[in-house]
């Protein structure tokens, strides 16, 4: 079932905080989930093309998070709501309505199908051409209780850390996106020194913008699978989907993210990032680790640490085993 402290609404979603404590004969768990929506000046104007869902039964403790990819061109249906926001909500509700009890593997290649079989409606759009596809990256975790061990299915840059019961930590999804957004934010530094100009600057460049499209063009979903994975229907999806299992004894937290959500300068694939991570969460929950990133991202207004946005959207899930 859903859990009702931890639901909100999709119309009014540009700044959600909750929490709640969750008890069974087994386990203790304290919950809690943010998503922020993205800005181009640090306040929360533009739709959010992130979210987040969170069910619980007696045996399984369900958290998902979605980041959405904008298609590059336009679809009339959908009219003022962007490709990104679309999918991104779009898998959220399926996955509740109709996705709640499957495994986790199952359930993110249903949602790569589904995803499929609505989009096909909309005229503009074709599995040919990436930049008409609706899009979303998926990490989905299920707590088996009674199986006693934390299934992960994910595709994308969203991702998953554990804080394991020793204090180590592990990036445990893979993040098949890195490359090709280091090998950008390369170009705009050398642009941005060339030229004379801010990083911020290059990024309305048309080298830059065309980088980029043409990165999403080739890389999503490459059929041979050494490309980036994305939920947008391709089939070729299948070949990105990763399928970890983790004993649940040895976790004692886990955090289930946007890569909008990490502060900029920090690496949540470095194990000292990582620590930090969690050691600000702990100190004063998700909405100190919001507070931190807003805040670096405000004093770098010309994009010095290098990203593609002012402040992207943001979203978490962190839960803490209690018992």
């Amino acid at each position: 079932m859903l859990l009702q402290e931890l639901q909100y609404s999709l119309d009014s979603d540009l700044k959600v905080f909750c929490k709640t404590s969750i008890k069974n004969e087994q386990y203790s768990f304290d919950v809690e989930a943010c998503t922020v929506a993205g800005s181009k000046d640090g306040k929360a104007k533009k739709p959010n093309e992130d979210a987040f869902s969170l069910l619980s039964s007696s045996t399984i403790l369900q958290a998902a998070v979605f980041d959405g990819t904008s298609n590059l061109k336009p679809i009339q249906f959908l009219k003022n709501q962007t490709g990104a926001r679309f999918a991104s909500h779009f898998l959220k509700k399926e996955l509740e309505k109709k996705a709640a009890k499957m495994s986790a593997k199952a359930a993110i290649r249903f949602l790569n199908n589904v995803l499929l079989s609505n989009v096909l409606q909309f005229e503009e759009v074709t599995l040919n051409d990436v930049h008409t596809l609706p899009s979303s990256t998926a990490t989905l975790v299920q707590l088996l209780l009674d199986e006693e061990v934390l299934n992960v299915s994910h595709v994308g840059d969203s991702f998953c850390i554990v804080l394991f019961k020793d204090n180590n930590t592990k990036f445990i999804t893979s993040d098949r996106n890195k490359e090709y957004d280091d090998e950008i934010l390369a170009h705009m530094k050398r642009l941005s020194t060339e030229k004379h100009i801010t990083p911020r600057e290059t990024r309305k460049n048309k080298l830059i913008e065309k980088a980029i499209a043409d990165m999403f063009q080739h890389s999503f979903n490459k059929p041979d699978g050494t490309g980036q994975g994305i939920i947008n229907g391709n089939p070729y999806a299948e070949r990105y989907i990763q399928d970890i299992t983790i004993p649940l004894k040895s976790v004692k937290a886990l955090l289930v993210g946007t890569d909008g959500i990490i502060p900029p300068g920090w690496n949540e694939q470095k194990s000292e990032d990582q620590n930090r991570i969690f050691q600000v969460i702990q100190e004063d929950g998700l909405e100190k680790l919001i507070r931190t990133k807003l805040d670096i991202e405000n004093a770098d207004p010309d994009f010095n640490l290098l990203r593609f946005k002012h402040s992207d959207a943001a979203t978490g899930i962190y839960i803490k085993i209690t018992q």
